[in-house]
């Protein structure tokens, strides 16, 4: 499957109606069933068309929202992801980090010495506009030699972040060996394309004349949907076509407040105050994460 789409929402539904109706195999990793198609790649024009409205998966943005804001901040521990998402604890080895964290392996310098990746990236392209080196590199040798060996749970699904400048514009290319449409796709994609924004924000703070964010290229060696969700793609590629508007573009000042200030207070006593300064889509992911501070709080008032 190779397909160009105006947005994700279009694309989610296609890669469902293939999943559905016409899978590459069947196949049964660590015995649980799945659909998948392999090798596939898809292009989304607009990287900022990066919502799925779709009624039969209802996308948890409280949770996509909060994951993004724990990648840019370069964590790793659980407790905050499983505010979020509950499903979180099945990935850790330890009970209290998560290993396959991808803003730590991005960000923090510790991986590649004095510069984080992403700021080997910056310096590339900053030297040199044109470089196709401006690659990041997530999944490592050791992940797989863990899970061999120790039997870990906790391996990065994504391989690597490619950054390209091409006709003034910043286009990424993201390849993963497994992508599971329901629980990670949306998410994934969402982060990545907002990660892709900011980085373009960068480059142009730089002095490097990027006017914009390019495509958006998604590979996956298998993209697969779980057999307890057939059902649920089977709604999904029978809805009909739809797209939506983009969000509009941020800044970097109100992405770098809302994950380094108002996620941690929103996450801890709620959507308090006013958060419409940085502009509509940073106002919205404040809304998403003081609604899912609200969907657990009436949860524990249950128990």
């Amino acid at each position: 499957m190779r397909a160009r789409f105006d947005s994700l929402e279009e694309a989610h539904r296609a890669v469902m109606e293939e999943l559905s109706e016409r899978p590459d195999y069947e196949s049964a990793p660590r015995g649980r069933p799945i659909r998948e198609l392999v090798a596939v790649q898809f292009m989304l024009k607009d990287p900022r068309n990066r919502l799925i409205h779709s009624s039969a998966r209802a996308v948890n943005y409280g949770f996509a929202v909060g994951e993004l804001c724990w990648y840019l901040r370069g964590d790793t521990d659980l407790a905050t992801m499983l505010h979020y998402n509950r499903r979180m604890s099945q990935f850790s080895d330890d009970g209290e980090s998560i290993n396959s964290a991808y803003g730590a392996r991005i960000l923090n310098p510790s991986v590649c010495g004095r510069n984080s990746q992403w700021e080997f990236c910056l310096l590339e392209l900053t030297r040199d506009p044109d470089s196709r080196r401006a690659v990041m590199h997530i999944n490592q040798p050791r992940d797989l030699w863990r899970a061999v060996t120790v039997g870990s749970k906790d391996v990065p699904c994504t391989l690597s972040i490619q950054l390209l400048v091409r006709d003034r514009r910043l286009h990424m290319h993201v390849v993963m060996r497994s992508n599971d449409v329901v629980w990670g796709f949306p998410y994934d994609v969402f982060s990545f394309t907002c990660l892709q924004e900011a980085f373009m924000l960068q480059l142009r703070d730089a002095g490097v004349p990027v006017d914009d964010v390019g495509f958006y290229y998604h590979t996956a060696g298998s993209l697969h949907v779980y057999e307890t969700h057939y059902g649920m793609a089977g709604l999904v590629s029978k809805e009909p076509w739809s797209t939506p508007a983009p969000m509009s573009p941020f800044t970097l000042e109100g992405l770098e407040t809302l994950a380094s200030q108002w996620e941690p207070e929103i996450r801890r006593s709620g959507l308090g105050t006013a958060v419409d300064r940085f502009g509509p889509s940073v106002e919205w992911m404040a809304v998403q994460l003081g609604n899912h501070f609200d969907k657990r709080t009436n949860e524990a008032k249950k128990q």
